[in-house]
């Protein structure tokens, strides 16, 4: 709705781009027009320009008065005071719009953490994947990684479709997987060996709270091409499904490779977590003696379809493996320092070529999701003292 334009004019414009079948044309205009985020490409902003749109299509972009007169019918949205850019993505998220800390879950380090949530109480579903959406449309969030944390099995296929629900009558685009998991649940090491030091009782109840989220790698695969079946690309507007074995050391080796196999075989992503803590890269290190990153590249895990949340504790040799292969990583760097994980080494993988993308983690320096603000925060938190140091742009 227009500034100064009554909610009964709103229902009549809405009306008429509606009539007959049609998809009304709409022309955006702003003060200033961004086209792509390029900051010494002066011709990218573009003076008193606009947008032209048809059902969500991009058909022109130039100047306002050109494209006025070529759209005379097109519905006119701002008054040319404003600043239009493309949406924002936000390249690592949970789907918790009420986030851990509003449900009384204190923040933590992760491994800890993780465990205090097991008595946070369930929200509805789809509510919070709405909330979610809506939070990510106020600062300008197009696009999200969602990736469904994980649940009891019998549960998994209900909530994929509840979460992607809210996205598609939203209107906001999602790269979604469903979080899988088959070891580690505990601890970094076998379940079974640490349920035997504990107390008879509550032993039993952990091993039922795990026993509930047990998945077989068969039926996983299943969920996920199921998915991707109802959802093709490039057929399904604003849905791309991936799959998502939640972390190296909370996957078998075996199970990680037949991922990646079927991922590439039906032309999926894959988004996964790495290295978010210290006892991560260490759970690899002495099993292997090899990092989480070189376990990967070992059974041929990594790639241009895969991204990988957080790396925090990337070695040099890691990074190298993943521009070589063309594997990207998402920077949370809110989460990041709320869960104590530490500062990813950014300016290191940018200068080893390592594509980097930005998420909140549903763990926003704020709990709203605000993508402007992890900007900022990414564009302070990694300025190396000197007077001669890079920093991102």
């Amino acid at each position: 709705m227009e500034p100064g334009e009554s909610p009964e004019q709103h229902k009549v414009e809405v009306a008429k781009t509606t009539e007959g079948g049609t998809v009304a044309i709409s022309l955006i205009r702003g003060k200033y027009v961004l086209l792509r985020a390029d900051p010494a490409g002066q011709s990218n902003l573009l003076s008193d320009a606009a947008v032209v749109q048809q059902d969500g299509i991009i058909l022109e972009v130039g100047p306002y008065g050109a494209l006025r007169d070529r759209y005379p019918d097109a519905t006119a949205i701002g008054n040319g005071r404003q600043f239009l850019l493309p949406g924002l993505v936000n390249a690592h998220h949970h789907g918790r719009g009420v986030s851990s800390l509003q449900t009384g879950q204190p923040d933590g380090p992760l491994e800890t953490w993780i465990h205090r949530g097991m008595g946070r109480r369930p929200l509805d579903t789809y509510l919070m994947a709405m909330y979610t959406v809506m939070l990510s449309l106020r600062s300008g969030t197009t696009t999200v990684m969602f990736n469904q944390s994980a649940v009891p099995a019998d549960r998994v296929g209900d909530e994929a479709q509840a979460n992607l629900k809210a996205f598609q009558e939203l209107g906001v685009r999602v790269a979604f997987s469903a979080a899988y998991r088959n070891q580690c649940f505990l601890v970094y090491g076998e379940d079974a060996a640490f349920l035997a030091s504990l107390p008879t009782g509550l032993a039993s109840e952990l091993r039922t709270a795990i026993d509930q989220q047990v998945m077989s790698a068969d039926e996983y695969l299943a969920l996920c091409g199921g998915l991707a079946r109802r959802y093709p690309e490039p057929d399904s507007v604003g849905v791309r499904i991936l799959l998502s074995p939640q972390n190296y050391q909370w996957c078998d080796e075996q199970t990680l490779q037949r991922i990646a196999e079927f991922a590439r075989g039906h032309g999926l992503g894959v988004h996964t977590h790495l290295v978010e803590t210290m006892y991560q890269r260490l759970y690899a290190e002495r099993l292997h003696d090899q990092t989480p990153a070189q376990r990967l590249h070992e059974i041929g895990f990594l790639g241009p379809l895969v991204s990988l949340a957080h790396g925090v504790w990337l070695t040099q040799d890691d990074m190298a493996l993943l521009a070589a292969t063309g594997t990207s990583v998402c920077h949370n760097p809110s989460s990041n320092l709320r869960l104590h994980s530490g500062i990813a080494p950014v300016l290191a993988m940018h200068d080893q070529g390592v594509p980097i993308a930005l998420g909140t983690d549903s763990t926003g320096i704020n709990d709203d999701d605000d993508m402007f603000q992890e900007m900022g925060l990414a564009l302070i938190l990694h300025r190396p003292p000197g007077l001669e140091e890079q920093t991102i742009s």
